[in-house]
């Protein structure tokens, strides 16, 4: 029996979207920030590549390729922003990716950078890495067109841009009005979805501060999903954020919300879910949801409330203006006084553009992995 033959797909990644041990909370701060891969934010990604998919294995970088070639009839591999100067293991996944034969489709890949049109350096195993992809993959699907330009310069060219397939959770095709009408309408009770460059950057500290602000005159809450100290706060364990001296946590935590207690400032405001009925039940509970947070903001958009993008990089600004989300400058946050000046300093397309452009990014995400 040849791969063709077989029904299923393999699918790179460590959860449809569920948390498995959601149960036991008592892991290690490292094991909550490998499961999901440093960030939150991939457990609406996986969920939505997923739903896409109706027969599928999960699979992960450890599985043994021999096996992969003998059991699926394809692969789809779960990209990041890994085109770029770092290191993330690109090496490793692509001497893993050299050893398939199956017919293989990735989605989700995109550049890095501090703003649109910079020059992107990339390391050695990201250099591996795309030779792979650029020779065995048969679609790649990446973030936007900043993406898909500097994978060509890098000789790729067999790339789709389908921003991410997290705009699909929600599948009503008019989502764009709920989303019309929540901005519209009096927002009495704002998340705000936390930028961790506002701790290093005085620019980002400022905006941070004032949406702080906001988010307490309503009684909102701030919504995390990166780096590792967030699964401290999940824990309440404020032995180990106190240990976190390196990035001076909790003195900015504190000068951010203007509380002392830092205990006070967790328990009442700050939330990271591990579990995306509860992420989105609290969601619901808000009128709008502002920040650099990417998957916060599709998480809201799929629970018909608005998600407003503050772009914070390239990564943020190319997905939020590839799905014609919300968007929101740093510098228009600073000359609000009040949250409802905010309304009109929004760019955004409108509903009609939103929806037609959700179909048309639905359909580049399907014929890329081929679902």
């Amino acid at each position: 029996m040849g791969p063709a033959e077989f029904m299923k797909v393999a699918i790179i990644a460590k959860s449809n979207g569920d948390y498995p041990d959601h149960a036991n909370m008592k892991h290690s701060t490292k094991s909550l920030n490998r499961f999901c891969g440093g960030n939150t934010g991939n457990l609406v990604f996986w969920k939505s590549v997923c739903q896409m998919v109706t027969d599928y294995d999960l699979i992960y970088w450890n599985a043994d390729p021999n096996k992969i070639n003998q059991q699926y009839k394809s692969l789809i591999w779960l990209a990041s922003n890994e085109v770029g100067p770092h290191d993330a293991g690109q090496s490793g996944k692509a001497n893993y990716l050299q050893q398939i034969n199956i017919p293989m489709f990735a989605i989700g890949l995109g550049a890095q950078a501090e703003k649109i049109g910079d020059e992107v350096h990339v390391s050695d195993g990201t250099k591996k890495l795309i030779a792979v992809a650029s020779e065995k993959i048969s679609s790649i699907g990446v973030r936007g067109e900043f993406s898909k330009s500097v994978l060509i310069k890098l000789g790729v060219h067999n790339t789709i841009v389908t921003g991410c397939p997290s705009l699909h959770l929600n599948p009503n095709p008019t989502l764009g009005s709920i989303i019309e009408a929540g901005i519209n309408k009096k927002w009495n009770k704002v998340a705000v979805l936390q930028n961790n460059r506002s701790i290093q950057n005085s620019v980002h500290f400022d905006v941070e501060a004032k949406l702080i602000q906001w988010m307490k005159q309503t009684n909102g809450k701030y919504l995390c999903q990166h780096p590792s100290y967030v699964f401290d706060l999940v824990k309440q364990d404020f032995i180990a954020l106190s240990n976190n001296v390196e990035k001076g946590v909790e003195k900015s935590l504190v000068k951010l919300f203007g509380i002392t207690d830092i205990k006070e400032i967790i328990q009442r405001f700050i939330r990271v879910y591990m579990l995306i009925p509860e992420w989105s039940d609290a969601i619901r509970r808000h009128d709008v949801c502002i920040g650099g947070r990417l998957h916060s903001n599709f998480l809201s958009i799929a629970n018909g409330v608005p998600g407003i993008v503050i772009p914070i990089d390239s990564r943020t600004r190319e997905l939020a203006e590839t799905c014609k989300l919300p968007i929101v400058e740093m510098k228009d946050v600073l000359q609000c006084d009040k949250l409802e000046e905010l309304k009109n300093k929004i760019k955004w397309d409108g509903a009609n553009a939103f929806d037609d452009n959700r179909t048309h990014l639905k359909e580049m995400c399907m014929k890329t992995i081929k679902a």
